[in-house]
């Protein structure tokens, strides 16, 4: 821990030199000669005549209300890079902080700047430090969530200290696309986390309103970048075209010794601040994390999995649709791709294509074109055009979305899409109307595809569906240092039909959400709903024995907690109890199909009827060091069957993870999973090294098994794999 000294010296140098305190809104950033050693002391001669961002409001829960610990920020610049030095007061000893990998801060103590880069109050990059200096850094686009799979070359340190913890952060302007110049200015938010207070400090005062988002019960800020304040003084910057190429190499020996190497690379060229081009080989081979386990029991419909690979992360916002008509995980196994990114003037846009070894044998061609356009001070229009073609058959979609500013409270966001395939067209559309004020929102969300509706480049759980629901919700006044922080009351009501105006779903579903200090909530939710299902969505007539479609009212309550009562513990529980819920009688797993005519005839036809359900499910995470990071998740799902009192199936999904800092960059991580369903067991051990975005190592050992049915107390292993993979970025300046 560094003493009060360096906080000190820093003090006794802004008095005697001073520094540039910003106007309110505005931080002229100073130019140095000499650049600060990134290294977490901030006292370095640059900082003394730093732009300095003093002025933080606390704006939760108080409502731009005095913080109840300072923080300072600081910035200059050199010709090639943005430094940020942060000093943060709390001496309560309950700061939050690990060193816990990249883009995994989110529950600790933090400081966050939004760069708006190009100005336009609608998207902005997210750099975020823990007290320990660890980033987690992606992008924001106003009206979602940000988007942490996207990594940006920076440096940062951060070190506690008696009064504290201070952070420095060197930001590469080559890493960032931008605009700047004379007259030019970026947005920018500064935003601090005081977990163990549940508090939030902003630099900029911020308004109250918030907007939901869709299909949750979080909310975040309405037209969060248009409050943001100004960073000047960016004039003289360098960024020279350069060439930055990532050569990776894979290699895996399998138990029957199989020895598989792979061989691959990404090559990016940037052009100007505002446009790159990026090539890759064989982008997505050796990938190290696994996907999350899902529950595949009784569902109809495909489940989403995020995407990962680094090649198609970059400029993965613009693709960002309110309809998910380009999703790159459907390049399943591409052999090469290329791709252009570039925004002039209030214009961006996006080329990719690639060739896509899936779903063999042959090749399949993917690409996709996406443009927009930003309009007036908020609003904006877009253009995307998706194609794959393979073994002579094609699938083209093109859509046109926007987002339009209803005067200062209210937001219109829509898209229309058309699609062309062997199947013949289709059409797709989505609205959302979206008005908020200080207490309450409300949102009014449409969605619906045709039933010839093909998006293959995208992610589509169902058509011949349209889809409408309303959302109104009333927060409460915060009440800071009450035993109950805030609450909020919210309603949802929503039907689903097809073309032919058949009703296929529907609810209502009120929820009170409760707010407790150090960030512990309380949420209850009841729920009253109706499935239809009709014989024609699973399969020819005579799919189902009887009636060719099935009903079932049922009605259901969930309750949902989170605590976090030290730096060191949190937990939290969710358990759903519902009655009358629909069993399409498809089996699962290891367990049969319990229908009435299943039992008698394994093969008789399909017999959806009613069910009872109930879900717990259960996560720990201890911290008992900041190198020291355990999780653990337990949860159990089952749904037992009306007129047979049998289980349609009964599952477990189980998992442990812990890893092990050795230093900001070096980690070993564990992890074990455990599904009940079909008795498999995957286990991984992996060592990492990962400095840089582009540079890592990592050493694993994967194993999958299966407990046996008959004895479950035998374990038999299916298959096992020792990998290890090297990837290196590097890094030549072309010229001015």
């Amino acid at each position: 821990m560094v003493s009060r000294g360096g906080w000190a010296a820093l003090a006794f140098v802004a008095a005697f030199t001073g520094t540039a305190r910003a106007d309110p809104g505005t931080a002229v950033v100073p130019k140095v000669s000499e650049p600060p050693l990134v290294d977490c002391r901030l006292q370095e001669a640059a900082w003394a005549g730093a732009a300095v961002l003093d002025t933080f409001r606390q704006t939760h829960p108080g409502d731009n209300a005095e913080p109840s610990h300072a923080t300072e920020v600081r910035l200059v610049r050199t010709t090639r890079a943005l430094y940020v030095g942060i000093r943060a007061e709390d001496a309560s000893g309950h700061v939050r902080a690990t060193l816990a990998q990249r883009d995994a801060i989110g529950d600790e103590d933090s400081v966050t700047l939004y760069l708006d880069t190009f100005h336009d109050r609608r998207r902005a990059y997210v750099v975020m430090v823990n007290p320990l200096g660890v980033q987690q850094d992606g992008v924001f686009v106003e009206g979602s969530e940000p988007d942490f799979s996207f990594d940006l070359e920076m440096q940062s340190a951060g070190c506690l200290v008696d009064e504290g913890y201070s952070v420095e952060i060197a930001i590469p302007f080559e890493s960032l696309r931008y605009q700047a110049g004379p007259g030019r200015g970026w947005g920018l938010h500064v935003i601090r986390q005081l977990r163990h207070e549940s508090e939030e400090n902003s630099w900029m005062p911020l308004r109250r309103d918030r907007i939901g988002v869709a299909a949750t019960t979080r909310e975040m800020r309405a037209r969060f970048l248009a409050q943001a304040g100004t960073l000047t003084g960016l004039d003289e910057i360098e960024h020279p075209r350069a060439l930055e190429w990532i050569p990776v190499g894979s290699a895996a020996r399998t138990d029957g010794g199989a020895t598989a190497f792979g061989l691959g690379g990404t090559a990016r060229l940037t052009l100007t601040p505002a446009l790159s081009l990026v090539a890759a080989v064989n982008p997505d081979f050796a990938e190290v994390e696994a996907d999350q386990p899902q529950s595949t029991a009784n569902q109809r419909f495909p489940l989403f999995f995020d995407e990962r690979r680094p090649f198609f992360l970059e400029g993965a916002d613009l693709y960002r649709t309110p309809v998910r008509a380009f999703h790159s995980r459907s390049i399943v196994d591409p052999d090469a791709a290329l791709k252009v990114t570039g925004t002039r003037g209030r214009t961006s846009g996006t080329a990719l294509l690639a060739m896509d070894a899936a779903p063999g044998p042959g090749r399949s061609f993917a690409g996709a074109v996406r443009l927009r356009r930003d309009v007036g001070g908020q609003s904006s229009l877009g253009l995307l055009v998706t194609s794959r073609t393979f073994e002579g058959e094609g699938n083209q979609v093109a859509a046109l979305d926007g987002r339009v500013a209803l005067g200062a409270r209210a937001v219109w966001t829509f898209q229309m899409l058309g699609t062309r395939s062997g199947d013949g067209l289709g059409l797709g559309y989505y609205s959302e109307w979206a008005r908020s004020d200080r207490r309450t929102s409300v949102q009014l969300v449409g969605e619906g595809y045709s039933p010839g509706y093909r998006a293959e480049l995208g992610y589509t759980q169902r058509v011949d569906t349209n889809r409408w629901s309303v959302t109104a919700r009333y927060n409460a006044e915060p009440a800071p240092g009450g035993p109950l922080v805030s609450w909020s009351a919210v309603h949802t009501s929503l039907a689903q039909f097809d073309g032919r105006g058949r009703m296929q779903y529907a609810y209502l579903y009120p929820r009170m959400l409760l707010c407790f200090p150090r960030g512990s909530f309380l949420n209850l939710y009841a729920y009253k709903d109706y499935a239809r299902v009709f014989e024609e969505e699973l399969g020819p007539p005579g799919t189902f024995a009887g009636r060719p479609e099935r009903s079932s009212d049922y009605h259901g309550f969930t309750v949902e907690a989170v605590a976090a009562p030290s730096r060191r513990v949190s937990w939290s529980a969710f358990y759903d109890r519902s009655w009358g819920n629909l069993d399409y009688d498809l089996g699962a797993g290891r367990f049969p199909r319990v229908s009435p005519g299943a039992l008698l005839d394994p093969d008789a036809p399909l017999d959806p009827g009613p069910a009872d359900s109930s879900l717990l499910s259960a996560t720990l995470a201890l911290q008992p060091t900041a190198a020291l990071r355990i999780a653990a998740s337990h949860e159990h799902r089952r749904l037992t069957r009306h007129d047979t009192g049998l289980d349609v199936f009964d599952q477990r999904l189980s998992s442990l993870n812990l890893q092990y800092a050795f230093g900001r960059f070096t980690w070993l991580r564990g992890r074990l999973d455990y599904d009940s369903l079909d008795g498999r067991m995957f286990q991984q051990l992996v060592f990492g090294w990962t400095p840089r975005p582009g540079t890592a190592l990592y050493l694993g050992y994967d194993e999958t098994g299966e407990w046996s049915a008959a004895t479950p107390a035998r374990y038999a292993r299916r298959g096992r794999t020792a990998f290890a993979k090297l990837s290196w970025a590097q890094r030549s300046r072309l010229g001015h």
